[in-house]
């Protein structure tokens, strides 16, 4: 029997953990479930019935278990509200039950499977009468199985249970190992799609762009060689243009011809795909200066806009249409077959194309050009040694830096330690992209962050490492994206994430000898100053944090769990030792 898994998080949750808004009444899909569903491919709009099995036994297990773990939050889009046990309470779920199911143990749930415009896929109707499945669905601690039986007939499993403890199949991480593995890059991908890997040679920063890739394509890497949403280019010393990646225009041959280059094809692979995370690993990024080879993506991703919900930016490549006509033919329709003339491949199996996606995807190029896909994520290796090039301010404030440094020998011994299991496209991919986009809906989060990081500032003043507009909304974005994840208080979540940021974003841009990290306004050095700012700033979070009835904690050993204040101690003690100071180690 064919399986795909669910894991219910917020959104979709009937019973959240803690107060949120939200006026869901649908289901959110993978395009890996999508897949599943249905034999062809459907186009943006559609909407196709689909019937599930389900089993009355799984829905009076989950009324047992919500009962067990109230109190539990309700919401709508106005409101978040406390539930405590009560009998209505409990009739209010046990009745729909009884209505739905009558004296069968199972029963068919037909519902509508809709493939919106805006590339997102959800199953709609859920009610039927007063039963609503999304009632019994519980944050972070339901999981959905979709199977398929050898008659074709499709059933919709529930289990219940702290994620943690739900093993997703055999010999696969479970959730609370993949937040813990790979929190780090998903929060800083959904802040921003660019991303440094730094840290010594063989640390695994190239494969871990590769297990996102299987992670989020839903293809299992013991028999696909390479994910179709992945792709790696080595970077050569000798670029010192963007010709390597976008091509140029020739006319050697006495036409007109463009030539095209993987990284463009990968982008329009993305395009088709666009519900699917696609990653690009730029291998050994700096053995050539980023800011030349590199200049046209680093501009475009700063024009990136939130606009009816996607993720928009102006074209790399101008329209295909201005590159004019080789013999009768459009240089642009040649272009594009050779974009789209590939065989695609997943799980093995060739992709039959949709032919109207297509259509639709050689119009749009052919008339506006090739703007970043919103499903794009750049992830660049970097080495610094004495045959690379360092980055300048330009560059880190565009990205976000993770040094990978430290080496576990006993790690990565067992299959079970190189698995992946799946997670969802919408868990990594970014659904915002400046502050204005999230401020209104969490003002008092956001406006901790400002204090903190106005703080900060205060501290750089008169140096040339202050930060601004850019890093205060990456700043913001990042500690959203990661008060999702459970395991501390909201606080304390907070603080690591300022904490984490403040590392990234501040400390990676201060480089230079004692003359220039003097800081006269205040103790003669950035580096102490900065030390001393950012633990009393953190205290004041902690200290201004309005925990209600919930707990709130920070760090009990500063000097171990604070990332940024280990990093300036690394920092000062190269200062001391060599008289000049970086960020990278």
């Amino acid at each position: 029997m064919d399986k795909v898994i669910k894991q219910i998080h917020s959104q979709d949750a009937g019973f959240k953990l803690s107060p949120k808004k939200s006026g869901e009444t649908s289901l959110n899909l993978s395009n890996v479930i999508l897949n599943f569903l249905v034999d062809k491919p459907l186009s943006r709009g559609d909407e196709i019935s689909v019937s599930f099995n389900l089993y009355k036994e799984d829905f009076l297990r989950c009324l047992s278990y919500i009962v067990m773990h109230l109190p539990l939050y309700r919401s709508s889009s106005q409101e978040s509200m406390k539930i405590t046990f009560s009998t209505g309470m409990f009739a209010s779920l046990y009745n729909p039950i009884e209505e739905f199911f009558g004296a069968s143990e199972i029963q068919r749930y037909d519902v509508n499977l809709l493939y919106r415009l805006d590339g997102r896929i959800y199953l709609n109707g859920l009610k039927k009468g007063t039963f609503l499945l999304r009632n019994y669905l519980v944050e972070n601690n339901t999981t959905l199985s979709f199977l398929k039986d050898e008659k074709g007939e499709y059933s919709l499993r529930m289990e219940m249970g702290d994620l943690e403890n739900v093993v997703l199949e055999t010999d696969v991480l479970p959730l609370s190992s993949i937040i813990a593995q790979f929190r780090p890059y998903i929060t800083a991908i959904k802040s921003k799609p660019f991303i440094l890997l730094a840290g010594i040679s063989g640390t695994g920063k190239s494969r871990i762009v590769r297990q996102l890739a299987y992670a989020t394509g839903g293809e299992n890497p013991d028999e696909v060689k390479k994910p179709y949403n992945y792709e790696m280019i080595q970077v050569r010393p000798n670029w010192h243009d963007s010709t390597e990646l976008l091509g140029y225009e020739t006319r050697i041959s006495g036409e007109t011809e463009y030539v095209l280059t993987d990284f463009l094809r990968f982008l329009a692979k993305a395009w088709y795909f666009e519900e699917t995370p696609f990653f690009l690993c730029l291998d050994e990024m700096n053995l050539a200066p980023v800011e030349q080879y590199f200049a046209e993506y680093l501009s475009v991703l700063e024009t990136r806009k939130l606009n009816n919900g996607r993720i928009i930016s102006d074209s790399l490549l101008p329209p295909l249409n201005n590159y004019g006509k080789k013999g009768n033919t459009w240089v642009g329709d040649i272009m594009m077959n050779d974009l789209f003339g590939k065989d695609w491949k997943i799980n093995g199996k060739s992709v039959e194309k949709n032919k109207e996606r297509e259509a639709r995807l050689r119009e749009q190029f052919r008339t506006e050009g090739i703007a970043l896909p919103p499903n794009l994520i750049v992830m660049g290796t970097v080495n610094m040694d004495e045959t690379t090039f360092s980055f300048s301010r330009k560059v880190l404030d565009r990205a976000m830096t993770i040094e990978m440094n430290k080496v576990d020998f006993s790690g990565g011994l067992t299959k079970k330690d190189c698995r992946v299991a799946p997670i969802a496209s919408e868990i990594i991919l970014p659904n915002a992209v400046e502050a204005m986009d999230v401020y209104e809906a969490n003002q008092i989060i956001c406006d901790h962050v400002i204090s903190y990081l106005t703080e900060i500032n205060g501290t750089l003043e008169g140096t040339p490492f202050k930060v601004a507009y850019r890093t205060r909304n990456e700043f913001i974005l990042y500690v959203l994206a990661n008060l999702q994840y459970e395991g501390n208080d909201v606080c304390y979540r907070m603080i690591r994430a300022l904490d984490e940021m403040t590392l990234m974003k501040v400390l990676s841009r201060i480089e230079g000898d004692k003359n220039k990290l003097m800081n006269l306004k205040q103790t003669g050095c950035v580096l102490d100053d900065l030390a001393t700012q950012i633990k009393q700033s953190l205290e004041k979070v902690y200290q201004d944090f309005d925990a209600s009835d919930n707990e709130k904690s920070i760090y009990n050993d500063w000097d171990k769990e604070s990332v940024s204040l280990c990093k300036l101690k690394e920092m000062k003690r190269k200062l001391d030792n060599t008289y000049y100071c970086t960020f990278w180690s």
